[in-house]
């Protein structure tokens, strides 16, 4: 009934739209109709009227043809023929002069003299007319110039045009005959627009054939002579056309209907061009009342539409919906990516769309009805099938339903694929129908295994640039260790003040170095944004004057004048990395001096108040030096770029530094720039904008107070140490310190010290030959107490926190970075004699609502769905949930069964799946307790084990929870 009255409603509406619609039209087709029959008749009327023009100036050059033959036949000078053609010039309105070609083609005499005949374009078109139509005249293109032959512009911007009519005339004797040509004024033809009734925006043109403007009434077509050959009727309709009418926007951008003639017995077209606008004015005025009697009328008619359909609506409402949901199921079903297969409680297929045809390679039709065993299940999974089918009609229970599996599927010629399915069952009709959503999966298992093996790769290459980098870290680190250490032991004794002047300048000089080296070492990582900034007060002056000193030998050595200079109020003290300061000044200082062989380098320091509590600070170094290239300044900055070769032949250099000055900037949140041109030095400056420390600045004069240090008391130590130098240098700090020291010089002879003799504390290098610090580590550790109990210290080179952890795993209670200083060691010792108070750890498991809150590495699970995409990560989210929790399981056995090395392999495979899913912090505790079950340490082991137990369910659910 809805239906029916929805109808009824859209065909009156349809009915009238219809009638409105159809008046229009037809209205607008007769309006255009008159507007194409306006222009017809003007171009019909204009056409005549240039027709006539021409004749009347055809007539004129005929009878003065006649005169002028008369007159030679009596032997008339060219005067006299002058002043005759002069005469009948001034009685002929569209003439401006008329003259006469001798036989011989060299004299013409017209009206204004005589002069040499000079033949042109003009002049040829004539030729080539008179030859063909001997007894017609001929009319040529619009020419420059007067009178005929004077090819000379009229003064100013446009020149004056004429166009040439020509006759020729009865021969006064034996021999060629002469030439009558009349110079036509194109303003007479213009005159002629006024006899032909149009509209006020047409546009009447009179053209030469080849397209050249005789007269137009339209200013934009340029002045007479102007090549409008790209007009409609010349590239439309001319030659075959001799009238004709078109529609198209004009020169002026207007949309007109224009007509066109040729005229019989001339090269010339005349066209009028009506807007369409100005024709249908009238149109729409009635096109208006159309519309807003039909609105009104419609809107009548829709109140009392709105007022019936709302009470049918509430009637239909359900109806509609069932159908809509109908419709939007078989749309889902037709358009799914999946294979949708539908199955009753029979076993039997009732629903099998598109994409189900096109994976298993059968037809709906020939399906439907059919056992879904027989048709997609391959032959060893159809008694499971079966069985799994019965055991849910009987108990309601199933272990596949609303979990996504990988199964076997069957095409129709018997082979097989892996299917992602997935099965969800509804009851209508209190009987189940089951549904199945089916995924080819072949392409993505092998995009896994690629995926896998180029992971795998990426982590041999990450590994093995880590040893690298550990590697020249510590052969690095190890000359550095002496250095610094000597300076320390230095310190302690009887300086004068210039010599511990000169000393400082020397440990600023190292301390200097050994960042540059730690800076080129972690290249990597400033590029990737992985190197954390310090805060510490410092006094810019300070900074500033000790890198001025600092390079300062390098100036002095090249006779180069080195000052520094300051403007604005610069705080006393300000906060931020003081060291990544030092680097940047010594990487621009450095690079002046040794770009400049004669003159000067300033450091210019300007500093502006910013906000409150902060200061902008410019630094800005200015040469003498060789200049930079325009072309090459906008890539100083990038790694490993100098100008050219030869800059690095004559000044050495890795192209490092300027790249790691903006890294820097760019870090500190500043910014760098330069100015520079060849052969007149460069300026570089840098500006950051820094805390102003209040604390210090209201206290200046007060000293920094030192970090506190604990008593500790004299001990045995002994060194393990295989580098001569540290063994001197790290020796000679302890006994300052008052300890006594013995050395020995690999791990094998520290074990044997050990064993022997009973030592306080142990020093212990990690890499020395025939036995590393790790392994003599496990080594004392087994020795019976108290000497296998002795506190050991690892000092290495390599600064990264999961060695650290390493160490820290394998036994060893400390752990002392290289360069080895008094300082350091000193805070190393004094952490072991007085240790932070810690609470006492239980052995008891730890309860699984006491554990902390659950972390996910975000940035990993990004790399991942930016590297495979999110569907695959899901899926590779949910395979790994299912092993981790198998593999946690027999975790558990393995610590109920005490069972070392069990727990050491289950932790040693957990460890690269966590992190490879963000739980990071879960795969720290599996490389501890694999780490400790490679050396022994069940305690340590067990700890890690039962963490990871109370830990991984609350990490594992929120990552199921990210991506169920």
């Amino acid at each position: 009934m809805l239906a029916w009255f929805a109808g009824g409603v859209a065909f009156v509406l349809a009915a009238a739209a219809a009638l409105i619609a159809t008046d229009l039209w037809v209205s607008h087709r007769s309006a255009l109709a008159e507007v194409e029959r306006e222009a017809e008749t003007g171009a019909r009327l204009l056409a005549e009227l240039a027709s006539g023009s021409l004749d009347g100036a055809a007539a004129i050059l005929a009878f003065t043809g006649d005169a002028v033959t008369l007159e030679a036949s009596r032997s008339a000078t060219e005067a006299e023929i002058s002043r005759l053609l002069l005469t009948y010039a001034r009685t002929a309105p569209p003439v401006r002069s008329l003259s006469f070609v001798d036989a011989a083609r060299t004299t013409i005499s017209d009206s204004g003299g005589r002069h040499p005949f000079q033949p042109d374009r003009a002049w040829a078109d004539l030729a080539r007319q008179l030859t063909r139509r001997p007894a017609a005249a001929a009319l040529g293109q619009p020419t420059p110039g007067r009178n005929f032959g004077d090819a000379a512009s009229a003064a100013g911007a446009v020149p004056i045009h004429h166009i040439p009519m020509a006759r020729l005339t009865e021969p006064a004797s034996p021999g060629p005959s002469g030439v009558i040509v009349g110079t036509l004024n194109p303003d007479h033809f213009a005159t002629l627009f006024g006899a032909v009734p149009v509209r006020p925006r047409a546009v009447l043109r009179i053209l030469h054939y080849d397209g050249r403007l005789i007269a137009t009434s339209e200013p934009t077509d340029g002045p007479v002579g102007a090549t409008l050959g790209m007009l409609p009727v010349f590239t439309r309709f001319l030659p075959d056309a001799e009238h004709g009418t078109y529609r198209d926007l004009d020169r002026d951008e207007l949309d007109r209907i224009t007509a066109f003639r040729v005229l019989p017995r001339y090269p010339v077209v005349v066209s009028v061009g009506i807007a369409v606008t100005d024709g249908l004015a009238e149109w729409r005025q009635r096109a208006v009342t159309l519309l807003v009697v039909g609105i009104a009328a419609l809107t009548v008619f829709a109140g009392a539409i709105a007022v019936s359909w709302r009470h049918l609506r509430t009637f239909h409402q359900q109806q509609r919906a069932l159908a809509e949901s109908e419709a939007l199921k078989s749309a889902m079903l037709a358009t799914a990516h999946d294979a949708v297969v539908g199955m009753d409680h029979h076993g039997r297929i009732v629903e099998f769309n598109a994409t189900a045809e096109r994976i298993f390679q059968r037809r709906r039709s020939q399906v439907l009805g059919r056992p879904l065993a027989d048709m997609i299940v391959p032959p060893a999974m159809r008694e499971g099938h079966s069985q799994g089918l019965a055991r849910f009609l009987r108990t309601g229970q199933s272990h596949i339903l609303g979990r996504r599996l990988e199964l076997s599927a069957m095409r129709a010629d018997g082979s097989t694929f892996m299917a992602e399915i997935a099965i969800t069952v509804t009851s209508p009709n209190e009987r189940p129908v089951f549904t199945a959503y089916i995924r080819d999966i072949t392409e993505r298992h092998r995009q896994e295994e690629e995926l896998r093996t180029a992971h795998e790769q990426a982590d041999a290459a990450n590994r093995a640039k880590s040893e690298f980098l550990a590697t020249i870290s510590h052969e690095i680190r190890t000359p550095m260790n002496g250095i610094i250490g000597t300076l320390s032991v230095i310190e302690d004794a009887n300086l004068s003040t210039d010599q511990r002047r000169q000393l400082r300048t020397v440990g600023d000089s190292a301390a200097s170095l050994l960042r540059l080296i730690n800076d080129l070492l972690d290249f990597a990582r400033l590029e990737e944004g992985r190197v954390a900034l310090e805060a510490d007060s410092f006094d810019i002056a300070e900074i500033v004057e000790g890198i001025v000193e600092l390079v300062a030998p390098l100036a002095q050595a090249k006779a180069l004048s080195l000052t520094w200079t300051r403007s604005g109020p610069l705080p006393m003290r300000v906060r931020g990395d003081s060291g990544r300061l030092r680097q940047i000044l010594l990487n621009l200082l450095s690079n002046a001096i040794k770009f400049t062989s004669q003159g000067s380098v300033i450091l210019a320091i300007t500093a502006t108040p910013a906000d409150t509590g902060r200061v902008d600070v410019r630094f800005t170094v200015t040469d003498t030096g060789i200049g930079i290239a325009t072309d090459a300044q906008g890539r100083i900055f990038d790694r490993f770029e100098q100008v050219d070769a030869s800059i690095t032949r004559r000044f050495g250099g890795t192209g490092l530094g300027l790249s790691i000055v903006k890294r820097l900037a760019d870090l500190m949140g500043g910014e760098v720039g330069l100015s520079s041109s060849p052969g007149a030095g460069s300026t570089f400056w840098v500006r950051l904008t820094l805390d102003i420390d209040e604390e210090r600045m209201a206290s200046p004069s007060e000293p920094l107070a030192a970090t506190p240090i604990g008593a500790v008391r004299p001990q045995h130590i002994l060194l393990a140490e295989d580098n001569p130098t540290n063994q001197e240098v790290v020796s000679s700090i302890l006994r300052s310190l008052g300890h006594r020291v013995e050395v020995v010089g690999n791990g094998r002879e520290a074990v044997e010290a050990a064993s022997e003799r009973a030592f306080d504390l142990v020093l212990m290098d990690i890499q020395m030959p025939e036995m590393s610090g790790i392994e003599a580590t496990a080594a004392i550790r087994w020795l019976a107490p108290p000497r296998g109990q002795v506190p050991i210290i690892a000092v290495t080179a390599m600064a990264q926190p999961s060695e650290h952890d390493r160490y820290l795993a394998a036994g060893m209670s400390a752990v002392v970075v290289k360069p080895l200083t008094r300082s350091s060691l000193a805070r190393a010792l004094s952490a072991l004699e007085h240790p932070p108070e810690e609470t006492e750890e239980t052995e008891a498991p730890v309860p699984l609502n006491g554990v902390g809150e659950p972390r996910i590495n975000e940035e990993t699970l990004a790399d991942l769905r930016d590297a495979v995409g999110a569907e695959a990560t899901q899926r590779h989210v949910g395979r790994f949930l299912a092993e981790a929790r198998t593999t946690f399981d027999r975790m558990q056995n393995a610590m109920q069964s005490a069972d070392l090395d069990a727990m050491r392999h289950l932790a040693h495979s957990l460890a690269g799946s966590l992190r490879t899913f963000g739980a990071d912090h879960l795969a720290d505790l599996a490389s501890e307790a694999d780490i400790a079950g490679q050396a022994g340490d069940r305690d340590t082991a067990m700890r890690a084990c039962r963490r990871l137990l109370a830990e991984h369910p609350n990490t594992l659910e929120l990552l199921e929870k990210r991506f169920a």
